[in-house]
Protein backbone atom coordinates (compact mmCIF):
# COMPACT_ATOMS: atom_id res chain seq x y z
CA UNK A 1 0.00 0.00 0.00
CA UNK A 2 2.49 2.11 0.59
CA UNK A 3 4.66 1.60 -2.13
CA UNK A 4 1.39 2.26 -4.16
CA UNK A 5 1.14 5.77 -2.26
CA UNK A 6 4.46 6.26 -3.07
CA UNK A 7 3.43 5.88 -6.83
CA UNK A 8 0.38 7.85 -6.86
CA UNK A 9 2.57 10.65 -5.08
CA UNK A 10 4.86 10.43 -8.33
CA UNK A 11 2.03 10.19 -10.40
CA UNK A 12 0.60 13.65 -8.89
CA UNK A 13 3.72 15.58 -8.94
CA UNK A 14 4.96 14.57 -12.35
CA UNK A 15 1.64 15.87 -13.61
CA UNK A 16 2.16 19.26 -11.90
CA UNK A 17 5.53 19.44 -13.76
CA UNK A 18 3.57 18.98 -16.74
CA UNK A 19 1.12 21.47 -15.63
CA UNK A 20 3.55 23.78 -14.59
CA UNK A 21 5.74 23.55 -17.81
CA UNK A 22 2.32 23.92 -20.04
CA UNK A 23 2.15 27.31 -17.96
CA UNK A 24 5.48 28.88 -18.41
CA UNK A 25 5.07 27.92 -21.91
CA UNK A 26 2.38 29.93 -22.55
CA UNK A 27 3.17 32.61 -20.60
CA UNK A 28 6.82 32.94 -22.61
CA UNK A 29 4.51 32.77 -25.84
CA UNK A 30 2.33 35.35 -24.57
CA UNK A 31 5.24 37.31 -23.93
CA UNK A 32 7.17 36.86 -27.22
CA UNK A 33 4.00 38.17 -28.77
CA UNK A 34 3.63 41.12 -26.89
CA UNK A 35 6.76 42.88 -28.70
CA UNK A 36 5.08 42.81 -31.95
CA UNK A 37 2.44 44.01 -30.98
CA UNK A 38 4.23 47.11 -30.10
CA UNK A 39 6.40 47.00 -32.68
CA UNK A 40 3.63 47.30 -34.86
CA UNK A 41 1.44 49.86 -33.01
CA UNK A 42 4.01 52.87 -33.18
CA UNK A 43 4.20 51.75 -37.75
CA UNK A 44 0.34 52.45 -37.53
CA UNK A 45 0.76 55.14 -35.63
CA UNK A 46 3.19 56.83 -37.96
CA UNK A 47 1.53 56.26 -41.05
CA UNK A 48 -1.92 57.80 -39.48
CA UNK A 49 0.00 60.96 -38.29
CA UNK A 50 1.61 61.51 -41.39
CA UNK A 51 0.12 65.13 -42.65
CA UNK A 52 -1.80 64.71 -45.93
CA UNK A 53 0.46 65.53 -48.86
CA UNK A 54 -0.45 68.64 -51.20
CA UNK A 55 -0.41 68.07 -55.08
CA UNK A 56 1.67 70.38 -56.81
CA UNK A 57 0.44 72.54 -59.65
CA UNK A 58 -3.27 72.74 -58.67
CA UNK A 59 -3.22 77.01 -58.75
CA UNK A 60 -3.31 78.16 -61.82
CA UNK A 61 -0.09 79.52 -62.49
CA UNK A 62 0.29 83.71 -63.47
CA UNK A 63 0.95 84.58 -66.73
CA UNK A 64 2.61 87.15 -68.14
CA UNK A 65 -0.15 88.71 -71.29
CA UNK A 66 1.13 89.28 -74.19
CA UNK A 67 3.10 92.16 -75.46
CA UNK A 68 1.35 93.73 -78.14
CA UNK A 69 3.42 94.35 -81.91
CA UNK A 70 5.04 97.31 -82.06
CA UNK A 71 2.77 99.95 -84.05
CA UNK A 72 2.04 103.66 -84.75
CA UNK A 73 -1.19 104.81 -84.68
CA UNK A 74 -2.73 101.22 -84.53
CA UNK A 75 -1.03 100.51 -87.56
CA UNK A 76 1.75 97.33 -87.00
CA UNK A 77 4.72 96.67 -89.73
CA UNK A 78 3.70 93.43 -91.81
CA UNK A 79 0.64 95.23 -92.77
CA UNK A 80 -0.83 93.91 -96.67
CA UNK A 81 -1.49 97.36 -98.82
CA UNK A 82 -5.05 95.95 -98.83
CA UNK A 83 -5.17 95.81 -94.69
CA UNK A 84 -3.56 99.24 -95.00
CA UNK A 85 -5.89 101.02 -97.21
CA UNK A 86 -9.19 99.32 -95.46
CA UNK A 87 -7.99 101.19 -92.15
CA UNK A 88 -6.98 104.09 -93.49
CA UNK A 89 -10.60 104.11 -95.17
CA UNK A 90 -11.84 103.13 -91.32
CA UNK A 91 -9.90 106.42 -89.59
CA UNK A 92 -10.63 108.54 -92.63
CA UNK A 93 -7.22 109.28 -93.50
CA UNK A 94 -6.65 110.54 -96.96
CA UNK A 95 -3.86 110.01 -99.08
CA UNK A 96 -1.59 112.60 -100.23
CA UNK A 97 -2.11 112.60 -103.94
CA UNK A 98 0.59 114.01 -106.48
CA UNK A 99 3.84 111.77 -105.81
CA UNK A 100 6.05 110.77 -108.65
CA UNK A 101 6.79 107.37 -108.94
CA UNK A 102 10.45 106.29 -110.07
CA UNK A 103 9.72 104.50 -113.51
CA UNK A 104 13.25 101.91 -112.67
CA UNK A 105 11.14 101.06 -109.98
CA UNK A 106 7.62 100.36 -111.08
CA UNK A 107 6.50 96.75 -112.25
CA UNK A 108 4.99 96.61 -116.06
CA UNK A 109 1.98 96.95 -114.85
CA UNK A 110 1.60 99.24 -111.87
CA UNK A 111 -0.79 99.09 -109.56
CA UNK A 112 -2.63 102.54 -109.28
CA UNK A 113 -4.26 102.52 -105.70
CA UNK A 114 -2.16 105.57 -104.11
CA UNK A 115 1.01 104.12 -104.17
CA UNK A 116 3.99 105.93 -105.52
CA UNK A 117 6.88 103.37 -106.35
CA UNK A 118 10.30 103.95 -105.85
CA UNK A 119 13.89 102.12 -104.96
CA UNK A 120 14.03 101.21 -101.11
CA UNK A 121 17.55 101.25 -99.50
CA UNK A 122 18.57 97.60 -99.52
CA UNK A 123 18.01 98.26 -103.50
CA UNK A 124 14.36 96.70 -102.99
CA UNK A 125 12.03 97.94 -105.55
CA UNK A 126 9.12 99.20 -103.31
CA UNK A 127 6.25 101.71 -103.05
CA UNK A 128 5.28 104.55 -100.10
CA UNK A 129 1.53 105.50 -99.30
CA UNK A 130 1.58 108.85 -98.39
CA UNK A 131 -0.57 110.65 -96.24
CA UNK A 132 -0.50 113.70 -94.37
CA UNK A 133 0.75 112.56 -90.72
CA UNK A 134 1.65 109.05 -92.16
CA UNK A 135 3.88 107.77 -94.66
CA UNK A 136 4.02 103.57 -95.41
CA UNK A 137 6.70 102.02 -97.38
CA UNK A 138 6.34 98.22 -98.28
CA UNK A 139 8.65 96.24 -99.57
CA UNK A 140 8.31 94.18 -103.26
CA UNK A 141 6.96 91.42 -101.39
CA UNK A 142 4.08 93.64 -100.25
CA UNK A 143 4.32 93.55 -96.58
CA UNK A 144 4.76 97.22 -94.55
CA UNK A 145 8.28 97.77 -93.50
CA UNK A 146 8.36 101.68 -92.71
CA UNK A 147 5.74 103.97 -90.73
CA UNK A 148 7.38 107.41 -89.80
CA UNK A 149 5.04 109.87 -88.30
CA UNK A 150 5.72 113.46 -87.70
CA UNK A 151 2.52 114.87 -85.83
CA UNK A 152 0.61 114.05 -82.69
CA UNK A 153 -2.33 112.09 -82.14
CA UNK A 154 -0.65 108.62 -83.50
CA UNK A 155 0.32 106.60 -80.11
CA UNK A 156 2.96 103.40 -80.35
CA UNK A 157 1.53 100.50 -78.82
CA UNK A 158 3.35 101.62 -75.43
CA UNK A 159 1.44 105.01 -75.41
CA UNK A 160 4.47 107.25 -76.95
CA UNK A 161 3.87 109.85 -78.76
CA UNK A 162 4.91 113.21 -80.52
CA UNK A 163 4.88 115.90 -78.03
CA UNK A 164 5.81 114.18 -75.12
CA UNK A 165 9.18 114.26 -73.87
CA UNK A 166 12.10 111.63 -73.39
CA UNK A 167 11.78 111.25 -70.27
CA UNK A 168 8.25 109.69 -70.73
CA UNK A 169 9.49 108.06 -74.00
CA UNK A 170 12.40 106.36 -71.63
CA UNK A 171 9.97 105.25 -69.00
CA UNK A 172 8.14 103.39 -71.30
CA UNK A 173 10.96 101.64 -73.46
CA UNK A 174 13.88 101.92 -70.84
CA UNK A 175 16.96 102.91 -70.77
CA UNK A 176 18.73 100.25 -74.39
CA UNK A 177 19.23 102.52 -77.02
CA UNK A 178 21.45 104.38 -79.14
CA UNK A 179 21.59 108.27 -78.89
CA UNK A 180 22.78 110.40 -81.97
CA UNK A 181 23.13 114.28 -81.23
CA UNK A 182 25.90 115.35 -84.23
CA UNK A 183 22.45 115.91 -86.51
CA UNK A 184 23.55 119.28 -87.87
CA UNK A 185 21.54 121.47 -85.33
CA UNK A 186 22.62 122.08 -81.98
CA UNK A 187 19.14 121.03 -80.71
CA UNK A 188 18.02 118.20 -82.72
CA UNK A 189 18.59 114.63 -81.06
CA UNK A 190 18.04 111.06 -81.95
CA UNK A 191 17.33 107.70 -79.81
CA UNK A 192 17.29 104.22 -81.67
CA UNK A 193 15.02 101.67 -79.64
CA UNK A 194 15.56 97.88 -80.50
CA UNK A 195 12.09 95.85 -80.71
CA UNK A 196 11.15 92.85 -80.13
CA UNK A 197 11.01 90.80 -84.23
CA UNK A 198 13.47 92.79 -85.23
CA UNK A 199 11.69 95.86 -85.51
CA UNK A 200 13.24 99.34 -84.47
CA UNK A 201 12.17 102.64 -83.12
CA UNK A 202 13.72 106.04 -84.01
CA UNK A 203 12.87 108.82 -81.97
CA UNK A 204 13.81 112.52 -82.99
CA UNK A 205 13.48 115.17 -80.38
CA UNK A 206 14.15 118.47 -79.89
CA UNK A 207 16.54 119.88 -76.86
CA UNK A 208 14.79 122.79 -75.59
CA UNK A 209 16.71 122.83 -72.08
CA UNK A 210 19.18 125.47 -71.19
CA UNK A 211 20.23 123.53 -68.20
CA UNK A 212 21.85 120.60 -70.78
CA UNK A 213 19.48 118.25 -69.08
CA UNK A 214 17.92 116.59 -72.20
CA UNK A 215 14.93 114.56 -70.69
CA UNK A 216 12.96 117.17 -70.99
CA UNK A 217 13.51 117.57 -74.66
CA UNK A 218 10.06 117.30 -77.10
CA UNK A 219 9.44 114.13 -79.26
CA UNK A 220 9.17 116.00 -82.87
CA UNK A 221 8.69 112.60 -85.12
CA UNK A 222 8.66 108.80 -84.98
CA UNK A 223 9.93 106.04 -87.22
CA UNK A 224 8.90 102.10 -86.93
CA UNK A 225 10.94 99.78 -89.27
CA UNK A 226 11.66 95.75 -89.72
CA UNK A 227 15.34 96.94 -90.21
CA UNK A 228 18.05 99.70 -89.92
CA UNK A 229 18.26 102.99 -92.89
CA UNK A 230 15.19 102.40 -94.67
CA UNK A 231 13.82 104.59 -97.32
CA UNK A 232 10.46 106.39 -96.35
CA UNK A 233 11.31 109.00 -94.06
Amino acid sequence: MKLTYLARSLVVLATSCVLLAGVSACTQATSQQSPTTSVSSPVQTTTTSEPPSTVPGTETPSVEPSPLPPSIGGFSLGLSPEDLLAMLQQQTISLTTGCTSDPMAAPAHPVKDGRCYSFLANGDKGYIFYTEPLTFTFSSADKLVVIVLSSSGFPTEMGLQVGDTTAQMKQLYGGEYKFYDDLGSGNEIAYEFQLSAGSYLDVDAENQSTTGDIDDAVITGMRLSSFIDQEGD
